[in-house]
C-alpha cells in the first residue's frame, strides 16, 4: 500500500482554473513599438507570466500571471528594470 501512495504523492497537482489572473498595468515611457517589444521581453523571463501585450498608445501592459507563480511586485520590478515607471 506505501507503493501506491508513494505514486500518489508523485503525481503531479492539477491545476487550478482560477490560478490565472490578469492584470493591466498603466506605465510611462512607452514611445513606439520597441518599447513595447521592450516590456514583452523582460516580462518573458518572470516565471508564471502566460502572456502579455504592451501599447504605448495607450501607456497600458496586460499581463496573464500565474499567481501560484509570480506576483504582481515581480511583474512591476520586471517592468522597472527595463527602464519604465508602472503608475499604477
Amino acid at each position: 500500500m506505501s507503493s501506491t501512495a508513494s505514486a500518489t504523492a508523485a503525481a503531479p497537482l492539477p491545476r487550478r482554473p482560477n490560478a490565472i489572473n490578469e492584470l493591466t498595468l498603466n506605465v510611462s515611457g512607452m514611445s513606439c513599438a520597441g518599447c513595447e517589444e521592450k516590456i514583452r521581453l523582460a516580462l518573458k523571463d518572470v516565471p508564471g507570466v502566460v502572456s502579455t501585450t504592451a501599447s504605448h498608445e495607450t501607456g497600458d501592459v496586460r499581463v496573464e500571471l500565474d499567481v501560484d507563480q509570480a506576483s504582481v511586485d515581480e511583474v512591476r520590478r520586471a517592468i522597472e528594470q527595463a527602464g519604465y515607471e508602472v503608475r499604477s
